[in-house]
């Protein structure tokens, strides 16, 4: 096992240390990894990629969440270790909590599908359009190749794959987004990932949902393609589920817990 100390030269799949505004991504590894590091046969196994912006995949609830199973883990796509889930989660922008942490822990005791340990793997990187992730021309593509090259290196391929993102397109138009998510689709699947990729809906910033955008995620969907229907999380509104800064779209740690009990439902309902 080969894990990167972060800094040192040469690294093979370098990824950027902050965004395309200059915002840090919460990379470094003051953590100790977990033990195994390595899939345990017999064991199943979730490797999850998070991809999306800052509600999507990054740490920006205002509470903090240390995981309740030793099994709800984070894979650090800077230095290819994995990591306890607690938040902030390594690899994606922020400092806060976050939902996929939750999420893991509700995996794991849903019952609902086989996972006895889940693994996350988040990209994410705040205020991004969808236009920014696709491979034609899209500032963040890289990321995602570079995600996969490091899970590759530690011989971890995702059983899914999360796209949580659009509060950022409220000037796009329903056929121009759901060109670039196709674009992304096509992307992923030309690097040989044809595991489930999981499409939300979610627009809602400032009180206001985006409905040329929440047309073009709903119509995404195409179960015999392997897109399938992420949870609606514009219906988590209000003060107890959203923070009053980032223009309310940012959720409270409370929506954080809902919007993983949704996403839980939704990733249940294919496995």
């Amino acid at each position: 096992m080969q894990i990167i100390t972060l800094g040192s030269a040469p690294d093979p799949y370098p990824m950027p240390t902050a965004d395309i505004v200059g915002n840090l991504f919460n990379v470094q590894s003051y953590r100790t990894p977990v033990q195994p590091q390595a899939i345990v046969p017999g064991e199943n196994t979730a490797v999850w990629l998070a991809i999306g912006q800052s509600t999507g995949a990054c740490n920006n609830d205002d509470t903090q969440y240390s995981v309740t199973n030793p099994k709800s883990q984070n894979f650090n796509c800077y230095d290819g270790a994995i990591y306890s889930a607690d938040t902030p989660t390594l690899g994606c922008q922020g400092f806060g909590g976050n939902w996929n942490s939750r999420a893991c822990d509700k995996l794991i005791a849903s019952g609902g599908n086989p996972f006895k340990r889940v693994i996350c793997a988040p990209i994410g990187v705040g205020g991004t359009t969808v236009a920014q992730w696709r491979p034609t021309g899209g500032v963040l593509w890289q990321r995602i190749v570079s995600a996969k090259a490091r899970l590759d290196s530690r011989g971890l391929t995702p059983t899914f794959i999360t796209w949580m993102q659009g509060e950022s397109d409220f000037t796009t138009t329903q056929a121009a987004y759901a060109a670039s998510f196709a674009d992304l689709v096509s992307g992923i699947r030309a690097l040989g990932y044809n595991m489930p990729i999981f499409i939300s809906q979610t627009t809602l910033q400032g009180g206001v949902t985006l409905s040329a955008v929440r047309a073009a995620q709903a119509a995404a969907v195409n179960n015999g393609a392997g897109i399938y229907a992420g949870p609606d999380t514009d219906t988590l509104t209000g003060a107890t589920n959203r923070q009053a800064s980032g223009n309310n779209a940012h959720f409270t740690g409370v929506g954080s817990d809902a919007c993983a009990t949704l996403w839980t439902a939704a990733i249940d309902a294919v496995f």
